[in-house]
């Protein structure tokens, strides 16, 4: 569907109540497949690709934002003709999920917000402090002389040693997903999601009052973690769950428990 020069690719299954679907970022729409499968008999399910990524592929702005991420889901649902669905997204789809319930409060049933964060890196810093830790343009000069997949392999190893288990996946299988999604990605695309992420701070800009979901996994990264416990106790109509046997791609990871949970928030809506 083509929205203000952006042809963004979506898959739309089912019919009954709108659900959406916003998946994790330098990932695509096919992360959610289990859950197409699952709630397509009873849901109008939707699945897209945020900008930059999938089959949506990048476009000429030369920088993101999660406003500007949010504001082309907006574009999308409205072409679609969608109204008060559900938004349920991992990650980056988190951060999008928040952004939108807070500035569209009216026009969403609920949201369900799987290992997402609202700082990233997901630690306690302020906007200074961040930058001389985690200085961006050295993350930059890493993308650039890396490439993005082998800047994303890396990582795998890193986090196993600073957790003491696989971070993004259990299964071999679900990581060779992620390396092939990411491989798709051109650097400055990547270097742009990136940079969207980095400086968002919804910490002090979101007020949500839909009724909410928020899920985290047992192999999540702790400071991940913290921050959902964080986010639960800042909104006041949610409730907060663990999944085990999964890491940050919960819904692929351990997707019965993942389907089972989403869909005893759903009837309960």
């Amino acid at each position: 569907m083509k929205t203000e020069n952006l042809t963004t690719n979506y898959t739309e299954r089912g019919t009954g109540p709108p659900l959406v679907f916003i998946h994790g970022g330098w990932l695509s729409e096919k992360m959610w497949r289990n859950q197409i499968e699952r709630f397509e008999g009873d849901y109008r399910v939707i699945t897209y690709d945020i900008r930059g990524h999938g089959q949506t592929g990048g476009s000429p702005k030369s920088t993101y934002s999660i406003d500007l991420f949010a504001e082309d889901l907006r574009r999308l649902l409205a072409n679609l003709s969608v109204e008060m669905p559900v938004l349920c997204g991992l990650s980056l789809g988190g951060m999008i999920a928040q952004k939108y319930a807070s500035r569209y409060a009216n026009d969403v049933s609920g949201i369900i917000l799987a290992n997402t964060v609202q700082s990233f890196p997901p630690l306690s810093l302020t906007h200074a402090q961040k930058e001389l830790l985690f200085p961006k343009i050295q993350r930059h000069l890493m993308l650039y002389g890396l490439g993005p997949q082998l800047y994303f392999r890396l990582s795998f190893p890193f986090f196993q040693l600073s957790q003491g288990h696989q971070w993004i996946s259990l299964e071999r299988d679900t990581r060779n997903y992620v390396l092939r999604d990411v491989d798709r990605i051109r650097t400055d695309e990547f270097v742009k999601i990136f940079d969207a992420m980095y400086n968002c701070d919804l910490r002090d800009d979101i007020q949500i009052a839909n009724p909410t979901l928020v899920i985290t996994s047992d192999h999540e990264h702790h400071a991940v973690r913290k921050q959902n416990v964080q986010i639960t106790k800042n909104i006041r109509n949610s409730s907060h769950i663990e999944i085990p046997d999964a890491g940050h791609l919960v819904n692929m990871d351990n997707s019965r428990a993942f389907n089972s949970k989403v869909n005893e928030f759903l009837s309960r809506l």
